[in-house]
């Protein structure tokens, strides 16, 4: 091809403004005239960096500003996604695991159980009905700490005037407030899920996994010679969950039947995972053969997973924890849920503070719930 149609080829060569027509409103003229009119317009230097580039094959030479000569800038070629997307973390179980109650309010220093108990036996009696035996019984309180929880977020006027300018440009998913509240509102709530698994040492609560009147053992060692549950076979780790549960069984006279087990992530896997044979030559899984014969768990979703389990045992080794799950039993005391207060401005900055006030795990009948060690 060696024509080129121009509005106006003089306008063009001299580097002047030029409407442009349709084709049939378009001179044709020849490509080599065309160019010799327009490079005998440039200057010098505009005729050096014509023939650099020629020379380079239009590839910009070590040293020469590529940037600047770029047809498309990086942000021109930027696709932003319909969806943001927030960093997952990790789910806190403490209020799917047990029961939470909110009584009290705020401003209470103590949750205060009243406990009753008795001692009553009759006994045989001489004729004369002097040794009868006199009922012993009576009350007591037993008090659990209430611990006051608090955070702050502060955000500043330019990150507010920052996020219009990013509103306009199409770019503002989240405000400054937003992000902030929600880091806050997670804070406590990693918190209070620490207090309720882990307890809170220097105010002497404990917590579900640690409580000191909670019977607790390692389990049997199996035909490896360890007690690792990935060293045992099937029948062997069936036989740790069943001795568990049976433990709170009999040591509560019966009263007491677990219908709930925390494990591991990796113990929970490998119950899912690992099969173990019955009747008929067929295979399931260990937790499918939990649920189908167990007294106890009814149901897979009996059997949690919590990371708080892992490596909570002695030497590192894992932890599995057996209850009843009933309020009357064993439950979650936060009187006061999070709770914030109005935002404060101080100079150019904005503070906003949340509470909240909870004493944790309360474990009233500590018989109904068993620990077992070196999973």
């Amino acid at each position: 091809m060696n024509n080129l149609f121009v509005g106006d080829a003089s306008k063009f060569a001299h580097g002047g403004t030029f409407a442009i027509t349709s084709l049939n409103g378009m001179q044709r003229i020849n490509v080599a005239d065309a160019g010799n009119s327009f490079v005998s317009t440039l200057s010098y230097e505009d005729k050096q960096f014509l023939a650099n580039m020629k020379n380079s094959r239009f590839r910009p030479r070590v040293g020469d500003d590529a940037s600047n000569q770029a047809l498309f800038f990086n942000r021109a070629l930027e696709f932003l996604t319909a969806k943001a997307y927030e960093v997952e973390y990790e789910i806190l179980p403490f209020r799917n695991t047990f029961d939470v109650i909110n009584e009290g309010g705020p401003g209470i220093k103590e949750i205060v159980s009243e406990v009753y108990d008795y001692f009553a036996k009759a006994q045989q009696i001489n004729m004369a009905g002097k040794d009868i035996p006199m009922v012993a019984g009576g009350g007591k309180e037993i008090r659990y700490p209430v611990v006051g929880w608090a955070i702050g977020a502060s955000w500043t006027l330019q990150e507010l005037q920052s996020f219009v300018v990013a509103q306009r440009n199409g770019r503002g998913r989240y405000s400054p407030q937003q992000i902030r509240q929600q880091a806050a509102i997670r804070g406590l709530e990693e918190a209070l899920n620490d207090q309720v698994f882990f307890g809170t040492p220097e105010t002497n609560i404990y917590g579900a996994i640690n409580h000191p009147l909670v019977p607790n053992g390692p389990v049997a060692v199996g035909a490896s010679g360890k007690t690792t549950w990935q060293d045992k076979t099937a029948d062997e780790i069936l036989a740790d969950i069943n001795g568990l549960a049976d433990m709170i069984w009999s040591h509560s006279k019966m009263r007491e039947r677990p219908n709930k087990l925390l494990v591991s992530p990796r113990c929970w896997s490998l119950l899912k995972n690992r099969r173990v044979g019955v009747a008929g030559s067929t295979w399931c899984s260990i937790l499918t053969y939990i649920v189908q014969n167990s007294q106890y768990f009814q149901s897979e979703d009996d059997i949690v997973p919590i990371n708080e389990l892992a490596g909570a045992g002695y030497d590192g080794t894992d932890k599995m924890v057996a209850y009843v799950k009933n309020p009357d039993k064993v439950c979650v005391e936060i009187p006061q849920e999070a709770e914030s207060m109005p935002v404060q401005q101080n100079l150019f900055s904005y503070i906003m503070l949340w509470y909240a006030y909870s004493a944790g795990t309360v474990l009233r009948y500590p018989r109904s719930m068993g620990y077992a060690e070196g999973l």
